[in-house]
């Protein structure tokens, strides 16, 4: 994330806000398009960004 948010000249904690907001779009994404279990990995990457982030 750090490389990413360097190379990309973005504020680290603008693209964890980023990451946060995909992620929990995709696991509604996928619940709909799989149904139920697929979308606990974004679920896991959403819960990541916001310890991150301190929420």
């Amino acid at each position: 994330m750090d490389i990413v948010a360097r190379d990309a000249n973005l504020d680290p904690k603008r693209l964890l806000k980023w990451i946060l907001a995909y992620a929990g779009l995709k696991s509604v994404w996928t619940m709909e398009r799989e149904g139920g279990g697929q979308e606990a990995r974004e679920l896991t990457i959403a819960q990541m960004a916001a310890a991150a982030l301190g929420s």
